[in-house]
């Protein structure tokens, strides 16, 4: 296989405002035609290194490279990026054609380029019949395809968003994530994306980046940081997990482990080692739980028994709260299945929760 070209690189990126350090040494590379999330809360430095690498603000310590020149003194206008932000950035008294022909009008490119440049673009984005409309006649979703073709028409080394779709209500903006995918796809574009939402980032991205407190917690494909995290922090901040508290007893051969979890005891698949009396905690999502009523599953061993006292009909899924005898809550999430009569349960029903086999993720009892 191919390796793809380096296009962005930052060794060892620092960043801090008023003696607070926002990002820690930070390594990363992202590669040609590769679309790149940063995810993580509010705070944690996210935008600060998009726009670092866009020139908008100066590593404190550390080098940025783009397409293999080094740029920490280049200024923005010079960097060939282009930065599409949360609130569009349009100009008012510009037509749509005007606002997507800006940046090819300030490179002096001749008029019938443009021209073609802009009609291509426009035609990308499905607003060929909007060019002659000024922003504020169009909607919150065509704004955001107006920025995205002023920037795909520059056709920069890195396109940098910064939560471009955060103003967009959840239809729109389910409908811009697979736009947006679609078109990084078949331009083989380079993205570079903010956000928060663990979802966005799961059914866009090649590759996750994780971040908590301007250090990186763990980078992989969303796969790896949904169905492997490697810390509890990345566990619970991509998705829904039940998290269980409990002991190891004894390690019975490789690659498993015994041990004690919330007084029942389970077998459990884990490549990361252990030893007995080490401490644990359990990751199970609530999709991998399988809860069956305890007249239908009387033998709790490797189980856990407790009662329904929550549930959520959401029409492809019934959620369930189900109360563990030791007090701790699970969150179970099953398929709607209207043909079994024992999926249905009732509030306070006593039920006994598995899992499937080997989905668990066993951690460290450490933040």
């Amino acid at each position: 296989m191919e390796q793809r070209k380096t296009v962005v690189a930052l060794q060892g990126v620092e960043k801090a405002y008023d003696g607070h350090q926002v990002v820690h040494g930070l390594d990363l590379e992202v590669q040609e035609g590769e679309f790149l999330t940063l995810l993580g809360p509010s705070g944690c430095g996210k935008t600060t290194i998009l726009r670092m690498i866009a020139g908008f603000e100066h590593p404190g310590k550390g080098d940025i490279f783009l397409g293999g020149q080094r740029v920490n003194d280049v200024p923005p206008h010079k960097r060939d990026v282009h930065m599409v932000f949360q609130n569009y950035a349009l100009f008012p008294h510009m037509t749509v054609a005007q606002n997507v022909a800006f940046g090819l009008k300030m490179k002096r490119l001749p008029k019938a380029v443009i021209e073609t440049e802009v009609e291509n673009a426009l035609r990308l984005v499905k607003l060929e019949s909007f060019a002659g409309r000024k922003p504020r006649q169009l909607s919150g979703g065509q704004q955001q395809r107006v920025a995205l073709a002023r920037a795909l028409v520059n056709k920069p080394l890195v396109l940098l968003f910064d939560e471009p779709l955060n103003a967009l209500d959840y239809r729109l903006r389910k409908e811009m994530q697979r736009e947006l995918r679609h078109l990084q796809q078949t331009l083989k574009a380079t993205f570079v994306f903010v956000t928060h939402d663990q979802e966005e980032a799961l059914s866009m991205s090649d590759r996750v980046v994780v971040m908590r407190e301007g250090r990186v917690e763990q980078t992989g494909t969303p796969r790896q940081v949904y169905e492997d995290p490697e810390n509890l922090f990345v566990a619970s901040f991509i998705g829904e997990t039940n998290v269980l508290s409990g002991k190891v007893l004894e390690i019975p051969e490789p690659n498993k482990l015994k041990a004690l979890v919330e007084g029942v005891v389970c077998v459990f698949s884990s490549k990361r080692r252990f030893s007995p009396g080490d401490s644990i905690k359990v990751l199970l999502r609530p999709e991998d739980l399988r809860v069956e009523t305890l007249a239908a599953k009387p033998d709790t061993e490797g189980r856990f028994a407790g009662r329904i006292v929550e549930k959520n009909y959401k029409g492809a899924t019934l959620d369930s709260v189900i109360l563990l005898d030791s007090g701790v809550r699970l969150l179970a999430s099953e398929f709607f299945d209207e043909e079994d009569e024992d999926f249905d349960y009732q509030l306070e029903e006593r039920v006994s929760v598995g899992w499937v086999g080997t989905w668990e993720v066993v951690l460290p009892d450490a933040p």
